[in-house]
């Protein structure tokens, strides 16, 4: 016979389907107490249908805050026929652990469409909840990332419209950023330069592929600021961006200071190729970056055989290959390192270069590279030499002088070397000046010191 519970009756010819299911069910009367639970809701709860069956919706569960939002859905659904969704924690007695469970509770109806009682579903929700979780957190840390940045951070939506401002983006603006959300760049006065770049913005939305631009605005302070912008694109859906995020880095003092050091190396240039002095840089490997037109006139070279190659490489041996040794030196060294270098002189002989080669370093304070500074002084050299030859030697012969001879005595004897000392006079001198003139006379003083020299050495008379 039928039966004349109506609730009975609208399940009874699912029971055999609900018992068989994998997700848990309990069925409720008018006055909201369990009138049914099957098999997947006994291993859930831990306890037999006999147990909960007549007991009040939200008496079964182990938190007191899922019992209450339990009796309180089931009893809405009573009595407004309306669907409700709820998580709820319970015990899962299969791992021993707590897990989250998503209970879908709805009416059920006899064949007239009344309300007989009301049915929960409930499913596993624990990875759910879990992924839904750590998508929080991550975004609450890239929320928080965002805000901290120092630079200004703009987020816009497929149509446009501004969906993000962090701090830094509402202080460049001078607008409470609530005036910003919603409202499309070119609304925002300072967020000009951001729409006449819309073209990038969407290139970079229709593309995926990120996008640098520069562009310059007038600041909150009425100062000219220079911005470098990132675009990138975010939130993914089926390989289709769903907005762009904006980064602006203001490059205002680098472009200053970009333009200052054009500037210097400009005056560096032109003080250089105008430069009486051999001017050359290298970089920290010794190779040649850099030489003035002076230098390249006197190599006699054309600037390609030697830019990027080490001095040594451009022509071995001699004088560059001393020079490379010495770059080495100031490179390792730190320090700045003078030298003289024998050349071969473009009209013929040999001459001598002074070089000064200052190490030049980098904000940490590492050598980047050197600056050589040469000038050619083979005529002081050589008057340097006939100075000293003047101070200790004698005009006419060529001979030691008396400050000359003290000097070599004094560093024989300092030094304990043997010697001997041979003094020589020339008998009837004095006839000769009288007789020939002091012409013929300085004339055999020359030759006696010749002939002195040929029989014993220059470097001993």
């Amino acid at each position: 016979m039928p039966s004349s519970d109506p609730l009975v009756a609208a399940t009874l010819p699912l029971r055999a389907l609900f018992d068989r299911a994998t997700e848990s069910l309990a069925l409720y009367d008018l006055q909201g107490r369990i009138r049914y639970i099957n098999p997947a809701l006994e291993r859930v709860l831990g306890r037999r249908r006999a147990e909960v069956e007549g007991r009040a919706a939200g008496t079964v569960q182990d938190h007191p805050d899922d019992a209450r939002r339990m009796a309180e859905a089931v009893g809405a659904t009573l009595n407004d026929g309306q669907d409700r969704v709820l998580m709820t924690v319970l015990r899962d007695l299969g791992n021993g652990r707590g897990g989250r469970r998503q209970v879908h509770v709805s009416a059920l109806r006899d064949g007239a469409g009344r309300i007989v009682g009301a049915a929960a579903l409930g499913r596993d929700a624990s990875s759910q909840h879990a992924t839904e979780q750590a998508l929080h957190e991550h975004q609450t840390l890239v929320r928080a990332l965002l805000d901290q940045a120092p630079f200004p951070i703009v987020g816009c939506d497929r149509q446009g419209h501004i969906r993000f401002l962090n701090p830094a983006a509402a202080a460049h603006t001078g607008v409470d950023a609530s005036e910003i959300i919603g409202r499309r760049p070119g609304d925002v006065a300072a967020l000009q330069p951001l729409a006449a770049h819309e073209g990038a913005l969407l290139r970079v939305m229709e593309t995926g592929c990120p996008d640098t631009l520069d562009c310059s605005n007038t600041g909150p302070d009425g100062r000219m600021r220079h911005m470098r912008l990132h675009l990138a694109p975010i939130g993914e859906l089926q390989g289709t961006p769903q907005g762009v995020l904006a980064f602006g880095l203001d490059v205002t003092d680098l472009r200053h200071a970009l333009q200052h050091l054009a500037t210097a190396e400009a005056e560096f240039r032109s003080l250089a190729e105008n430069a009486p002095d051999y001017i050359a840089r290298f970089d920290r490997e010794g190779r040649f970056t850099y030489m003035n037109r002076r230098l390249r006139e006197f190599l006699a070279m054309p600037p390609e055989a030697l830019l990027g190659h080490r001095p040594d490489q451009a022509r071995p041996g001699g004088a560059l290959a001393r020079l490379h040794a010495a770059l080495e030196r100031a490179v390792q060294q730190v320090e700045i390192v003078e030298l003289e270098l024998p050349v071969r002189m473009p009209q013929g002989g040999m001459g001598t270069h002074a070089m000064r080669l200052l190490p030049e370093c980098d904000a940490d304070g590492r050598v980047s590279g050197v600056l050589a500074i040469g000038r050619d002084v083979t005529a002081q050299k050589q008057q340097a030499q006939r100075m000293e030859a003047l101070a200790f030697r004698d005009a006419l012969t060529g001979l030691l002088n008396r400050t000359g001879m003290r000097e070599r005595l004094e560093a024989l004897v300092g030094a304990g070397t043997p010697f001997s000392l041979l003094l020589l006079d020339l008998d009837h001198f004095k006839d000769v000046n009288d007789s020939r003139g002091h012409d013929e006379g300085d004339r055999l003083l020359r030759a006696m010191a010749l002939r002195l020299q040929a029989e014993i050495g220059r470097a001993h008379v």
